[in-house]
């Protein structure tokens, strides 16, 4: 006779699924995330090299102003395309998933234009603000871009409500940073300047939008029936407006201290500055690729009042976020100076101890885990608004009183504070409006294995610092994740460890046509 308890096998069951959800969600959008990542490394090395640090921090600080505008012009309809192109496929309702797609992409399409408009008259203004002279052409080319941004996340948004995960970060990780990176490649083949440069990016970025609609039809044409289609515009403009608010805020508080920056420093500064910041982001990546599938399990788990599987699922996905980021930030912090000097040699003094700063703020952020998302998605919206609009006055007050006397390491040391010192009051947050933490004592051995690797690490960082930046970064990334894994590996993997490596080694059935769309 089978013992088994039901309702223990019935969770054990729900719990692996739940873990293979998040390593496949995940994976798709860690891979989208990590081409982003190559191309941004890519054309932000090729801008520097070939245009030069104050060319980088022009083209840096027009398309900070650019992304933000173009994230309010959507106007909240990313994520209203998530919610609703789901449920009117579930319900099988073309009529009104046509509608929809019509009305937001019309929106956003309009609405980015006109702050494209207003972008290209603030253009003269603003380089008189912000003392850079070449400014002004720059930001009137790249406000063409506008529109074409925003049509690209509204395309993006409709294909990841359809849960085709593979296409949409094609269309909104990949075409972006490869327009631009296209546009690096035409003008050193062809010996271009720096205004062909940016015309050449719009041109791209205007293939990249045509190949996403593309995409779209062919993913929604099947789906659409003959009815004509249905506007529930005052239901969707209900959802969407309040969104724009969080929206504007996220986009802001990203590109905040960038524009901030514009008017305080010399746009070289900048340019050093911005590079270490992007060299930094590769510790985020594993926390945004869980954060993408993390995001929607804990909205079915807190409808349900799931509690104790809300917490499984952020002790799970934050350790696995701890496990994947401490070798990537032993690596960068050691190799911060050849990782700088790939942008030419006036980036490396100052930008490899910018770096290391940034990197000691973006290693907090990451080893809190989720907790924005985890606020939002179990009703405490306002919260995080508050957060964000705290992490904003800081971020002004901070670099106005610091960046004058400090330069661009006081911006660096405001920026990390800020962003790990908010971290930890979020995680605080979910633990007292939530009722769930993430840390129990497996993370001993994770500490463990940081301190075995960075020893090692640093072992080699010291016998090899005369070799080529090439052999430096890779040796070091083979002897840090080597000790690294070993460690682990001698205090033996947990459950959900194992678990993780079952599910991405499952091999799935060939798929069926529809499944091959999903992916």
């Amino acid at each position: 006779m089978d013992s088994t308890d039901p309702t223990e096998a019935s969770r054990s069951g729900a719990d692996g699924r739940q873990i293979e959800e998040i390593a496949r969600g995940g994976g798709l959008a860690f891979a989208g995330l990590i081409g982003t990542a190559v191309l941004q490394y890519g054309y932000n090395v090729g801008v520097a090299r070939y245009f030069g640090a104050t060319a980088l921090g022009l083209f840096t600080f027009a398309f900070s102003i650019v992304s933000v505008a173009a994230t309010l012009g959507q106007g909240g309809f990313r994520e209203t395309l998530i919610r609703f192109v789901a449920t009117y496929r579930a319900e099988g309702r073309g009529d009104r998933l046509r509608g929809i797609l019509t009305f937001a992409l019309l929106f956003g399409l309009v609405g980015a234009t006109l702050l494209a408009l207003v972008v290209y008259l603030l253009a003269e203004p603003i380089s008189l603000a912000s003392k850079k002279p070449g400014l002004a052409p720059v930001l009137e080319t790249c406000a063409l871009a506008i529109p074409l941004i925003a049509v690209l996340t509204l395309v993006a948004g409709a294909l990841q409500g359809a849960r085709r995960l593979g296409r949409s970060s094609l269309v909104r990780e990949i075409g972006r940073p490869s327009s631009v990176l296209l546009a690096v490649v035409a003008c050193f083949t062809l010996a271009l300047p720096f205004s062909n440069f940016l015309w050449l990016f719009v041109a791209c970025l205007t293939v990249s939008v045509g190949l996403g609609l593309v995409l779209l039809w062919r993913t929604f044409r099947g789906e659409f029936g003959d009815a004509a289609s249905v506007f529930e515009a005052g239901k969707w403009l209900r959802f969407s407006l309040p969104v724009t608010l969080i929206d504007l805020f996220r986009a802001t508080s990203s590109w905040l201290d960038t524009i901030l920056l514009g008017f305080l420093a010399v746009a070289a500064d900048m340019a050093v500055y911005y590079t270490a910041l992007r060299t930094a982001i590769l510790l985020t990546l594993v926390l945004a690729a869980l954060n993408a599938i993390l995001t929607p399990l804990v909205a079915d788990l807190w409808t349900r009042r799931d509690l104790p599987g809300l917490g499984r699922v952020f002790r799970t996905t934050t350790r696995w976020t701890w496990s994947l980021t401490i070798p990537v930030a032993v690596v960068l912090f050691l190799a911060r100076r050849p990782l700088m000097g790939i942008f030419g040699a006036e980036f490396i003094e100052t930008g490899a101890l910018v770096l290391a700063i940034i990197l000691a703020g973006r290693l907090g952020n990451t080893l809190t885990g989720g907790v924005g998302q985890i606020l939002l998605m179990t009703g405490h919206q306002r919260i995080e608004v508050a957060n964000t609009l705290v992490t904003a006055g800081l971020m002004i007050g901070g670099m106005f009183l610091v960046v004058p006397r400090q330069g661009i390491v006081g911006a660096a040391i405001v920026n990390s504070a800020i962003v790990a010192g908010m971290n930890l009051v979020k995680l605080v947050e979910v633990r007292l409006l939530v009722g769930i933490q993430p840390y129990d004592r497996s993370y001993l051995k994770l500490v463990a294995a940081a301190a075995v690797a960075g020893m090692a690490g640093g072992g080699i960082a010291w016998a090899g610092e005369t070799w080529p930046w090439v052999v430096q970064v890779l040796t070091l990334t083979v002897g840090v994740g080597t000790s690294y894994t070993a460690v682990l590996l001698a205090f033996g993997l947990d459950e959900d460890d194992r678990g993780l490596l079952r599910s991405l080694a499952i091999r799935k059935p060939a798929l069926t046509e529809r499944g091959r769309n999903d992916v």
